[in-house]
C-alpha cells in the first residue's frame, strides 16, 4: 500500500513540477516581452529618424535610385508625414508583441501608395524605410526568443506595401514568366506555347488583356 502512494505522489509531484516550469516560461516569455517594448519604445523616435537618414543617403549615394533622387529636393514636404506613419507601424508591431498579429490589421496600410501619391513618394520609398527599421529594431533586442515574432511582424507589414508597388509587381510577374519558360515549357508543345503565349498577354501592361497579379 505504502508503494502505491509513493508512486502517486511522485506522480502529482512531477505533474505540478511541470506546471511550474510551463508557468516560469510563461513569466520568463512576459518579461522579455516587457523588456523589448521597452526598448522599442524608448528608441521609437531615434529608430525612424536613423532610418530616414539612411534611407535617404540611399537614395543620394545610389545610381540606380533616380527616380527616388527628386525626394531629395523638399525632403519637409513629406518626411513629417513619413516619420508619422513609421512611428505609428513601430507602435502597432509593439502591439503585436503583446496581442498577436491581428491588430496589424487595423493598420490603414493598403491605402498608403494612394496617400504618398500627391506628395510624389513611391511606396517603394516606404517599404524601404521599414526594412530598415526591421533591421534595426532587431539588432536592438538580438538574442532574444522574441525575435522571431518581430521578424515576423515586421514582414507582414512589408507584405502589405509591397503589394502597392506596381513597379516591383510587374518584375516578380517577369521573374515568374522567366521562370516558367526556362522550366515548363522546354517540350515546346503547342498547348504549352499557347498557355505561355496567354500568360504573356495577361501580365503586358500593354496588352488589351492585361490582368496584373496581386496575390
Amino acid at each position: 500500500m505504502s508503494n502505491i502512494s509513493q508512486i502517486v505522489i511522485k506522480s502529482n509531484t512531477n505533474e505540478e513540477i511541470k506546471k511550474l516550469e510551463e508557468i516560469k516560461k510563461l513569466v520568463d516569455r512576459g518579461s522579455e516581452i516587457l523588456n523589448i517594448l521597452h526598448i522599442l519604445t524608448t528608441n521609437t523616435n531615434s529608430i525612424v529618424k536613423d532610418t530616414l537618414d539612411a534611407s535617404i543617403q540611399d537614395i543620394s549615394l545610389s545610381d540606380e535610385e533616380t527616380d527616388l533622387k527628386k525626394l531629395l529636393v523638399i525632403p519637409e514636404l513629406w518626411m513629417p508625414e513619413v516619420s508619422r506613419d513609421c512611428k505609428e507601424i513601430l507602435r502597432y508591431i509593439t502591439y503585436a508583441l503583446i496581442t498577436d498579429e491581428l491588430v496589424l490589421d487595423d493598420l490603414n496600410l493598403y491605402n498608403l501608395g494612394d496617400k504618398y501619391l500627391p506628395l510624389g513618394v513611391p511606396i517603394r520609398f516606404i517599404s524601404k524605410v521599414v526594412r530598415k527599421m526591421h533591421t534595426l529594431s532587431t539588432s536592438l533586442v538580438k538574442n532574444s526568443d522574441i525575435t522571431e515574432d518581430l521578424d515576423g511582424y515586421f514582414k507582414y507589414v512589408i507584405a502589405r506595401l509591397d503589394i502597392q508597388d506596381r513597379l516591383a509587381m510587374l518584375n516578380k510577374q517577369h521573374q515568374g514568366l522567366v521562370r516558367l519558360q526556362q522550366e515548363w515549357l522546354a517540350g515546346d508543345a503547342d498547348d504549352q506555347t499557347e498557355t505561355w503565349n496567354y500568360l504573356h498577354e495577361a501580365l503586358n501592361p500593354d496588352s488589351p488583356s492585361y490582368s496584373p497579379v496581386t496575390i
